[in-house]
């Protein structure tokens, strides 16, 4: 079983400021992950494994504080808490987001084995508190990238890299695009692996 890559690009579309601070604002691109493909070469990179250029980003910088409602509900489950009462409020199914609920039993295991933590607390319309969602405990090494990050990161990568990643490519062409319209500090690449990276390269 090998890693692969859950990648969003992620438009705040207010002029708030600081951008992304209002998730009322903020829209994933696509409605799930781009695909990215599997060249651990790469990865290892966007996470810090190596040094690309001499400004490089400090990383992993972990989950935004404030995210799109897509990738919210990618990366957090929902947990069954026992006699929770308002779950018809919270209008939100477990299959539209692709992960499955959680028990509360789980989840506590899952924070408490240092896998997983708790999303920060929501409410409903009348006030009343969310059930909890937790981080899956596959995911790993969350991180960001803004759009100038992203485009610096990217002119740097070794050639051999390039040359297989034509995929990588086209997304950083849409956010360079993107960028362009909205302004570089209102676009971000949000991405985490679904397993543990290797210690080092492997073939791809």
């Amino acid at each position: 079983m090998g890693v692969d890559i859950k990648l969003f690009i992620e438009i705040d579309y207010s002029a708030d400021d600081p951008a992304f601070c209002n998730a009322g604002n903020i829209r994933s691109l696509a409605n799930g992950e781009f695909f990215v493909k599997r060249n651990y070469d790469l990865f290892l990179l966007l996470v810090g494994g190596n040094q690309v250029h001499e400004n490089g980003y400090s990383a992993p910088r972990g989950l935004p504080s404030v995210v799109s409602e897509v990738v919210y509900y990618r990366y957090y489950h929902i947990v069954d808490e026992k006699g929770y009462g308002d779950g018809a409020l919270d209008n939100v199914s477990a299959s539209r987001w692709l992960l499955p609920i959680v028990s509360e039993e789980s989840a506590q295991q899952w924070v408490k084995l240092g896998l997983s933590h708790f999303a920060p607390e929501s409410y409903n319309a009348f006030g009343r508190r969310k059930r909890r969602r937790v981080s899956c405990a596959d995911w790993k090494n969350a991180s960001w990238l803004s759009a100038n990050d992203l485009i610096c990161f990217f002119n740097h990568l070794p050639v051999g890299i390039l040359t297989r990643n034509a995929d990588f490519s086209g997304i950083v062409s849409a956010a360079t695009e993107l960028a362009q319209s909205f302004g570089s500090e209102r676009v971000r690449a949000v991405f985490w692996f679904d397993n543990e990276l290797p210690s080092r390269s492997a073939p791809s």
